[in-house]
Formats: C-alpha cells, sequence, structure tokens
C-alpha cells in the first residue's frame, strides 16, 4: 500500500508544476525543475517512512553491525557484478533510442513534418505501454518470487516449474487483452490522456501510432520478466544478462536498420516496433533455457491458455474497435468524443471478453479476478 502514498506526493508535484508552466512553452527554469526533483524524491522518502511502523511491529530493529563476516556479501558481490552487466547492457540501448529520437525529431522538423517531438512521442507511448506489466505482472512477480526461491533452495524443481507456470497463465489474463486493447483503442487512449495544452491533435495522433508498435511487444516482455524470476530463484544472474546482451544489440539493430528505412515521420514508430522484436527474440530465447534448466515448462498448458485469451480479445478487441469508430464518426475527434469512445469500447468490449473467458472456462480468469477483489 506505500506506493500509494508514493503516487499521491507525485500526482501532487505533478499538478504544482501544470499550475505553474501553464500556457509556458519555455525552456524550464531552475524553480521548476527543483520542483519536480524535490517533488520526486519526497514521494520517494514518504513511501520509506510509512514502512517504519509495520517493520518494528514485526519485530525488526534496525542496529549497524561493522564485522562484516557471515553477512554474505560476498556472494551478493558475485551475482550483483552479471546484474550490473545487464542494468549497463539496458543503459547502452536506452542511449542509442535516445540519440536516435532526437536526431529524427530534428530531421522531422527540417523536413516540415508536424507531428512533435519524436523521442516525447516515444516516451509518452512507452509509459502508458509500462502500465499493464507494472500493475500486474509485477504483483504476481512479487507474489511468486519469495515462493519459486524457496523451492528452488530447496531443489524442488517441480514446485518451482509449477509456480511459474502460474504466473506466466495468470499474467496473460491481463497483459493479452491489454495488448489488443492498447492496439484498438490506441487513439481514443492518446486523445483523453495526452491531447491538452502543448500536444495538439496531430502530436496525439502520432502518440497513439508508436503505442500500438509497443503494444506488439507487451506479451513477449511481461513473459521476458517472468521468465528472468526463475533464473534469479536459482541464484543465477548470469544467463539472463547474457541474454539481455542479445537482446539489446538485437534491438539497436533493429532500430538502426528501420531507422534508416523509414519515411522521417515514422522513426519514432520504427524505435518502437525495434523494441518490441528484440523482446519476442528475448522471450523465445529465455523461454528455452528455463525450459533447459526446469526440465520443461509446462509448455502445452501455458501456450493453450495465451492462444484462447488471444482469441477472445481479438473477437471483443474488434468490437471495441467499431464501437470506438462509431462513437468519433458521430462526436467527433475531440475530448469528449475520445471519453465516450473510450468508455464505450473499453467496458462493452471488456464485458464480452469476460463472458468469453467465462464460457471458454479459463480458470486462470477466476484466479486473478478473485486477486483482485
Amino acid at each position: 500500500g506505500t506506493p500509494v502514498l508514493n503516487n499521491i506526493v507525485l500526482i501532487v508535484t505533478g499538478s504544482m508544476f501544470i499550475v505553474i508552466t501553464h500556457r509556458h512553452t519555455t525552456t524550464l527554469t531552475t524553480g521548476q525543475q527543483m520542483l519536480l526533483g524535490i517533488g520526486t524524491t519526497a514521494g520517494v522518502v514518504v513511501q520509506t517512512i510509512a514502512l517504519w511502523p509495520s517493520l518494528r511491529a514485526s519485530g525488526f530493529r534496525f542496529r549497524p553491525r561493522w564485522d562484516w563476516r557471515g553477512t554474505g556479501l560476498g556472494a551478493a558481490a558475485r551475482l550483483g557484478g552479471w546484474v550490473l552487466v545487464y542494468v549497463a547492457m539496458n543503459q547502452v540501448g536506452f542511449a542509442v533510442v535516445t540519440q536516435l529520437g532526437s536526431a529524427a525529431g530534428t530531421a522531422a522538423t527540417k523536413h516540415g513534418v508536424n507531428h512533435g517531438d519524436t523521442f516525447s512521442a516515444y516516451s509518452y507511448a512507452y509509459q502508458l505501454f509500462q502500465l499493464p506489466y507494472a500493475i500486474v505482472a509485477v504483483s504476481v512477480i512479487t507474489a511468486l518470487l519469495p515462493r519459486m526461491s524457496g523451492h528452488a533452495v530447496e531443489g524442488r524443481i517441480a514446485d518451482l516449474r509449477r509456480d511459474l507456470s502460474t504466473g506466466l497463465r495468470m499474467t496473460a489474463v491481463a497483459v493479452v487483452p491489454a495488448a489488443i486493447a492498447l492496439i484498438v483503442l490506441a487513439q481514443p487512449i492518446a486523445d483523453v490522456v495526452f491531447r491538452h495544452h502543448n500536444i495538439r491533435p496531430a502530436d496525439a495522433r502520432y502518440i497513439a501510432w508508436v503505442m500500438v508498435a509497443f503494444a506488439a511487444g507487451l506479451v513477449p516482455f511481461c513473459v521476458f520478466q517472468l521468465l528472468l524470476r526463475a533464473f534469479y530463484s536459482l541464484r543465477d544472474t548470469r544467463t539472463p544478462a547474457l541474454i539481455n546482451v542479445v537482446a539489446t544489440a538485437v534491438n539497436i539493430a533493429a532500430d538502426l536498420i528501420l531507422y534508416a528505412v523509414l519515411p522521417v515521420g515514422d522513426r519514432a514508430f520504427g524505435l518502437a516496433l525495434g523494441f518490441s522484436a528484440s523482446y519476442w527474440l528475448a522471450a523465445a530465447i529465455t523461454a528455452r533455457a528455463v525450459s533447459h534448466r526446469l526440465h520443461g515448462l509446462d509448455g502445452r498448458r501455458v501456450v493453450r491458455t495465451y492462444v484462447r485469451l488471444g482469441v477472445g480479445s481479438v473477437i471483443a478487441g474488434a468490437i471495441a474497435l467499431a464501437l470506438a469508430r462509431a462513437c468519433t464518426a458521430v462526436l467527433g475527434s475531440g475530448f469528449a468524443g475520445a471519453v465516450v469512445a473510450l468508455v464505450a469500447g473499453g467496458g462493452i468490449g471488456g464485458a464480452l471478453l469476460l463472458m468469453l473467458v467465462t464460457r471458454m472456462h479459463i480458470g486462470e480468469a477466476s484466479g486473478l479476478l478473485r486477486a483482485v477483489r
């Protein structure tokens, strides 16, 4: 629950920033930058302090230790070294995307392409793309990882495999429909969330297309993150780091190729597409490696769940898309039309999907609904 406090502080900070910078498009002042920095830090501080009463109630007492023997720091350092490799590769990939995005924005301005800043569009779309993973997959990972680690320590590989299968299937119930929803409702989502103040209709349309490219990789991205936890529970950080090196290299190569071949106005879309392609490859490589380590992956059951959810989500997504298009045709493409399109398409499409998964007897859906309640 403490992350809620962090979010409240960030919302207050963001609201203050919007009020202060309303109708201003110039470079941020030092005071405005300090507001963002102090507000962001304050959210983390409040979240941390709020945990202290619960820690004390559990019997935890903070006492510094000056004897480092037996603390496990040596083993942690060996594991952490490969984690640093993983993080470093992500930073290399991010640096390449940043440079290409900035260059694409400069080129777009030079050629008179009117869709706003390319890297900003990439960043905005990425934030929405991350939501299903952050809300659902992270929650499942947080619940399963301690149990998986316990089974790994005890050598109970069959139980570890069963935990991983459960996590993959439960995550699919939310992530597969979310991917389809982000694709079919990208335009009204972008209009409702972003089409304000300095972001024009053309900018929102561009963000929507970039979001579609990201959404194409949402399922493998979440699968990859879940599969990594199997290695971490086995105290293996080397394999994930090496797989990430390959995935990042593929991402960079795909980004460079797409940047070169796509028109100037579509380069942010190409960067997002390169990201998605790299995670399809990373998920496939990781699944094979995990299957080898765990002597199987319950693959047939997992794939069957994803396929059934995919079929149901596509049917519901088609209805949602038709309803959203009808609403914007009648009400226009402004904010009100986008809200109605989102509510009608998302609401009716979601209800239809719920009916379909119930008829299909997808047990994981019932499990996730119980967890949500």
